[in-house]
């Protein structure tokens, strides 16, 4: 049998800046956020990769 699915796309991509590992999920009155400082590295990561890989490529969409 035949594999019918394309080869996934492989990015490399560099961020700059110190590393900053995930943290972990906070909770307060039952509920689970993300501190601000973890927010703020995801959005860093994402700036850098969709300007790198193209704002407008499908796999963002994927």
């Amino acid at each position: 049998m035949e594999n019918t699915q394309p080869e996934p796309t492989v990015y490399r991509i560099a961020i700059p800046g110190l590393l900053t590992a995930k943290g972990r999920p906070r909770f307060d009155n039952g509920r689970t956020f993300t501190d601000a400082k973890m927010v703020q590295a995801e959005k860093h990561i994402q700036h850098h990769a969709m300007e790198q890989i193209g704002k407008d490529n499908k796999s963002w969409q994927q």
